[in-house]
């Protein structure tokens, strides 16, 4: 189990919303100067630092710190990135997001404020708590506070001033219990997180991840297609990208109409890929046999799953002699469904004999975040010629540049 302490430090300089928040800390007796002991007086208000605001904070006869349930502050908790931006937090920013009833949230903004439409947003959601890294979750202007009032006007409490940099998003455990003061609007609290969750399978797409052959596939339609006076869209093969054939035949034929001969494009597709790949040979992507070497350290097992169909997988992976690096294969054309539905991710747990939650699952499309996340696993993006969309950002657990970078976070979920 990994524990992220996600606590300012509390001192005499530390931010604090206005001049009326200062700290003061007196050493009453110090043990250098002959004292029996060292002690030090605090003065300062409850709303300092990593702190929780109670509804009483804002609204009269609220829920304070000695009758709120505790519940608010400890038990699963779901952590999400927000995008980057200059604007405060809207309702569209958290639409992706995967916010359900009694959910605790905590979001790491950028130290950017809620716009009241999506304060109204997260009461409809009915969480049970909203956890931010700014010190409000109003402007620091506001005169009203209306982000403070909604919230606590629905008896959710809000914690404030979380440090959430270095945080990936996804699901742990949190702790944060205020002090329990009568009649307390709001306390400080020690905010940590853990995740109990050890790795102990990590779950590999092929193409695009392992391998570099998306751009080569893309080529191949975009020829094979020419072939018979068609275009594709950037959008088209984007929605391609990580499904198996099957549901690669249903997009394209709902594209391009019923009379589109599916079978005589992709023929012409896969003798190009052939040829190109017999000429070349192929190419695996940065830090594959590092991240395949570290993880035999960590004695962490792995399963390749792949939308690719069983020989030709088989196919490519013996010719960069990696067959033996794996415990496992799942092919497209084992399961029945594929991705984004979690099936392959899943079948792939069970022939390793893992629970799904101590699964990581390595992925460069969105179909494939999709699937992971509906198996309930972590997945990591590493995007490779199709950008994420915010769905997919919504559901990854990190997203990272290469698998040198996807080790070490894997390595610090281990330990």
């Amino acid at each position: 189990m990994r524990i992220y302490d996600i606590s300012t430090e509390i001192s005499q300089d530390m931010p604090v919303y206005d001049a009326l928040e200062k700290i003061h800390i007196t050493e009453i007796y110090q043990i250098k100067n002959g004292d029996p002991c060292n002690l030090t007086q605090f003065n300062m208000i409850g709303h300092i630092g990593t702190h929780a605001d109670m509804p009483l904070h804002f609204i009269e006869g609220g829920m304070a710190c000695d009758n709120i349930p505790l519940d608010h502050f400890y038990g699963e908790t779901k952590v999400y990135q927000m995008p980057p931006s200059a604007d405060d937090i809207t309702k569209d920013d958290l639409l992706p997001l995967d916010i359900q009833a009694g959910n605790i949230l905590l979001l790491n903004t950028g130290k950017k404020a809620l716009t009241p439409e999506a304060a109204i947003y997260l009461t409809e959601k009915k969480i049970k708590t909203l956890g931010v890294d700014s010190l409000s979750v109003d402007p620091f202007d506001s005169q009203d506070y209306p982000a403070h009032h909604i919230l606590l006007g629905k008896g959710i409490p809000i914690l404030e001033g979380l440090v959430l940099d270095g945080i990936s998003q996804g699901k742990y455990e949190l702790s944060a219990l205020p002090l329990k003061i009568k009649n307390g609007n709001g306390s400080p609290v020690r905010a940590i997180l853990s995740d109990r969750h050890d790795v102990k399978l990590v779950i590999f797409d092929m193409d695009g991840l392992m391998i570099d052959t998306e751009p080569l596939s893309k080529e191949g339609w975009l020829k094979a297609l020419t072939h018979y006076g068609l275009e594709m869209s950037e959008s088209l093969f984007s929605q391609m990208i990580g499904r198996n054939i099957v549901t690669a035949q249903e997009l394209m034929c709902s594209h391009y109409g019923p009379d589109f001969d599916f079978e005589a494009v992709r023929k012409i597709r896969t003798n190009y890929m052939e040829d190109q790949i017999q000429q070349n040979g192929l190419s695996m992507k940065k830090g594959l046999i590092y991240i395949l070497d570290r993880l035999d350290q960590l004695g962490i097992k792995k399963c390749v799953a792949t939308s690719t169909e069983w020989d030709s997988m088989r196919k490519k992976l013996g010719q960069l002699n990696l067959l033996s690096r794996f415990d496992g294969f799942v092919a497209g054309d084992q399961v029945k469904v594929g991705k984004p539905h979690p099936d392959i991710f899943l079948k792939a747990a069970k022939l390793i004999g893992i629970d799904p939650a101590n699964c990581v699952v390595l992925e460069d499309s969105m179909a494939g975040i999709a699937a992971a996340y509906s198996a309930r696993m972590r997945p990591i993006a590493i995007p490779d010629i199709a950008p994420l969309n915010r769905i997919a950002v919504g559901q990854i657990y990190a997203q990272c540049n290469d698998l040198e970078e996807a080790t070490e976070i894997i390595a610090r979920l281990r330990s």
